[in-house]
């Protein structure tokens, strides 16, 4: 079948500020989407106009006439000029590509373009638009000239549409025109990739490198006003190519870094230099010899000269170019420690990492960076309170020392534990910090963590809605920044959204483009959790098969990989779709080996995810007795380490195996106190469920008539919950 191809006109609009509105209520910002839906989908049928879909707080929509495109536009900008919030408006002509329901192609992207420079209040559309009109007709415009839309190639006839006396049109802004004079006059962020260092000397000293190299991206990245590709990915150019021309194209960069670095009798030897791809030649290169003493300040030296080659003052980033610390032997215990934790397979690696930082603190207790990965190595071990004081001591360092960048990243491992203990609405607010903080600095990475963050956060509080725009607006400065590793993280977390939305297609879709980057990138671990998130899509829909034949390949990476958690997770997985298909015997071997590696990993959060299969699969044999101890089991487990939801779901199906055995009234108790507590941390999702369980188990105690008021109550309340969340 030949795609469909036509000219139309294209047009996006914008909510002005929404983020900080989204910051200071949500449900005036939900009112908000809502008013400028409300109003496009009133003149859309007048104009001949077609709404395509919603993008965070944008809106895409398509006319089949120029005339048509500006006649919506005005009107909605007439409608809103005595409201409470400004939108930007940009229009475009030109051929697009529809596909269903949607449409492609350049049009699209230079009417976003416009969209995104126009001022509050504003439309800006194109030369090609106005050429719709014959002589005389065209509508009055104030030209801002021909401009360069980076990304595209090619110069745009831009022009601001102007008002009438009585219903005046925004033309210009600060913004707009220093987005427009900076495009026109051809300057674009710098862009690098940091290959590793290569290590010349014993094979033992290999730490040093990697390391130092990991800091360094990480503070080159927390710059803003320059544009770094992640390590992994220059890691892997790195390994396939050879020349640094031929590493610039491949990862789309002007600047590459490449160096060495030989440990020889206590003195380090280092070699940089800076390929300019655009000049074709050496930017800048040094070599220099420290004293082992002077290990702390050389990822400093090379921040300051690469930042200065690219044409950036060091100065005005807060300890860019310093030292951790002073104290040598500290800090390579801390890059020892640092290699290990990243480089983690089993439970012996993560004592040696621990051991090694908690050496180094020993020798610097200020030693902040230290003391956030030994807080990270009890989090994944289930120490959560331990985590949780360890991140509170790093956070105080940092703030005394007015660290930002290291505040926002305490931040951001603080809410991850937040969520890890179903504490939500607490891991929302942390995030929010981040995401302040982050902007203050001009800190971009760190915007996007704390915006995929957030979405993540309103998921598990079922603000499906709220969430996908925390995702679009990650995804929107992962694809600006290049990492691809975030931008396919995006991916799959609104695959996640949607298919708990029970949109299984378009959930589908996320996850098939999240895999496609991961595999284009060599990106194992990754596809690893985007294949378990497939298969859990095709396991509810049914395709049983599709989904062991995809968790089979996971498994498979997994023991390639010597990922001991996630070969847990897959082989739970696996045994919940043996046991839906009824292969009841298979299941429980799995289980069983799940069970095992769990508790050789000292996981205690896996553990009870892999119990509770047991449970239910305990339930599917009729064994409700045994269910209720697995449940138990789980709700010991829970509450030994703090994870509010999973406490919260151990008490629901503890009710549900009760009322099973017979005890009706226990049910009652269980399935109340997991309502509680799902109200408590802000669960929305599963509330419907319990209530229908407690329904059913009031029903079971033989109350009567007297019942029938509270079981109608709850039977009114989960109607209404599984409307608002189907």
């Amino acid at each position: 079948m030949e795609p469909d191809r036509r000219n139309m006109a294209v047009m996006f609009t914008d909510v002005a500020g929404f983020t900080a509105r989204m910051e200071a209520s949500e449900s005036d910002a939900m009112r908000i989407l809502d008013t400028q839906r409300s109003i496009i989908e009133k003149l859309l049928p007048d104009s001949g106009g077609r709404l395509v879909k919603e993008m965070g707080d944008g809106m895409l929509c398509v006319f089949p006439g120029p005339s048509g495109a500006v006649k919506c536009a005005r009107g909605l900008q007439s409608e809103l000029a005595n409201g409470d919030f400004s939108v930007r408006i940009g229009i475009h002509w030109g051929e697009v590509l529809l596909t269903g329901e949607d449409v492609f192609g350049d049009t699209v992207n230079v009417a976003s373009r416009l969209e995104k420079m126009s001022a509050p209040g504003g439309i800006l559309v194109s030369g090609e638009l106005l050429s719709g009109w014959g002589a005389g007709r065209r509508p009055k415009t104030e030209s801002l000239g021909m401009v360069r839309l980076r990304g595209l190639g090619r110069l745009v006839d831009v022009h601001a549409l102007k008002g009438t006396a009585d219903r005046p049109l925004e033309t210009a802004s600060p913004l707009s025109f220093e987005g427009i004079s900076r495009q026109c006059a051809g300057l674009s962020i710098p862009s690098l990739a940091v290959i590793p260092l290569v290590n010349l000397g014993d094979g033992k000293d290999r730490f040093y490198c990697h390391s130092i190299t990991a800091d360094l991206v990480s503070d080159l990245t927390r710059a803003g006003l320059i544009r770094v590709i992640p390590l992994a990915e220059a890691a892997r150019a790195g390994d396939s190519e050879t020349g640094s021309d031929a590493i610039a194209r491949a990862l789309r960069v002007r600047f590459v870094a490449r160096g060495t670095l030989f440990r020889e009798a206590g003195v380090f030897n280092i070699a940089i230099e800076l390929f300019d791809a655009e000049a074709g030649r050496i930017a800048w290169a040094d070599t220099w010899q420290d004293d082992w003493l002077e290990l702390p300040s050389i990822k400093g030296k090379l921040a300051d000269g690469l930042l200065k080659a690219v044409g950036i003052e060091p100065s005005r980033f807060a300890g860019m170019t310093g030292s951790e610390t002073d104290k040598a032997r500290a800090y390579e215990l801390y890059l020892e420690g640092w290699d290990a934790y990243r480089h983690r397979q089993r439970a012996s690696d993560m004592e040696r990492t621990r051991r090694l930082l908690e050496k180094a603190l020993e020798l610097d207790p200020e030693l902040v960076i230290a003391r956030v990965i030994l807080g990270n190595t009890c989090r994944d071990a289930g120490e959560y309170d331990t985590a949780a004081a360890i991140y509170a001591r790093s956070l105080e360092t940092a703030v005394e020392n007015g660290d930002v960048p290291r505040q926002v990243r305490i931040l951001l491992e603080t809410g991850t534990l937040r969520l890890r203990t179903s504490l939500f609405r607490e891991a929302r607010e942390v995030f929010l910090k981040a995401l302040k903080l982050s902007r203050s600095t001009g800190d971009r990475e760190g915007e996007c963590r704390a915006l995929n963050n957030l979405g993540l956060a309103e998921w598990n509080m079922g603000n499906y809605r709220t969430s996908l725009m925390r995702h679009e607006a990650s995804l929107a400065i992962a694809s600006e920044l290049s990492s691809s590793y975030q931008v396919a993280s995006s991916h799959c977390n609104m695959g996640l959204v949607r298919w708990s939305m029970g949109d299984d297609e378009k959930a589908l879709e996320h996850y098939s483009t999240a895999l496609g980057i991961l595999i284009s990138i060599n990106s194992l671990t990754g596809q690893v959790e985007v294949l378990k998130n497939m298969a859990n899509v095709h396991h509810r829909t049914g395709a049983y098969e599709k989904a062991l034949e995809l968790s089979r390949r996971c498994l498979q990476i997994t023991r390639e990989l010597g990922d001991r958690p996630n070969q847990c997770r897959t082989l739970n997985n696996i045994g919940n779709v043996l046991l839906h298909t009824g292969r009841i015997e298979e299941a429980s071997a799995l289980y069983a080996e799940a069970l095992d590696l769990a508790r050789s990993l000292q996981d205690r959060f896996l553990e009870g995810i892999v119990l509770t299969n047991t449970g239910m699969m305990e339930m599917a044999a009729g064994r409700s007795a045994e269910a209720v101890a697995r449940y138990e089991a789980v709700l010991s487990i829970c509450r030994t380490i703090g994870d509010s939801e999973g406490e919260a779901v151990a008490l629901a199906q503890l009710g549900e195996a009760c009322l099973a055995d017979g005890r009706a009234r226990e049910a009652v108790g269980h399935l109340h106190s997991a309502l509680s507590i799902m109200e408590g941390i802000g669960a929305e999702p599963r509330k419907a469920e319990v209530r229908c369980w407690l329904a059913l188990a009031i029903l079971a105690c033989g109350d009567g008539v007297a019942a029938l008021p509270k079981v109608l109550e709850l039977a009114g309340k989960a109607e209404r919950e599984i409307s608002r969340f189907s």
